[in-house]
């Protein structure tokens, strides 16, 4: 299993929480969570059964890991979760916006 992320960030006063883990080779998916008051406001899970077996699995499941975690937080922050909690549509901006802070660990 390779170490997960957790992020704390702002977002418009109020704060939330990422969360990023590979649930392990029995189960080869990495899920990502979106808290926001102790509520889960979005969730992604991505199959990584294809990466099984390759010479580069560690590093594309650590690539993948980054960039799911990073890409629910840009949603977040390009407003995709503003008006109804729905995920956003095909194409959305996922720019990150300016006034956003941010604090990520990786877990040991």
């Amino acid at each position: 299993m390779v170490p997960g992320y957790n992020t704390n960030f702002t977002y418009r006063g109020q704060t939330y929480h990422a969360q990023t883990e590979d649930n392990g080779i029995g189960n080869p998916v990495v899920l990502t969570l979106l808290y926001h008051r102790g509520a889960i406001l979005a969730s992604r899970r991505t199959s990584y059964q294809d990466l099984l077996g390759k010479a580069d699995f560690e590093q594309q499941l650590v690539a993948l890991m980054r960039s799911q975690h990073k890409a629910i937080m840009s949603e977040l922050l390009a407003g995709a979760y503003d008006s109804n909690g729905a995920a956003p549509t095909a194409g959305a901006d996922t720019g990150e916006s300016a006034g956003a802070a941010a604090a990520t660990s990786a877990r040991p």
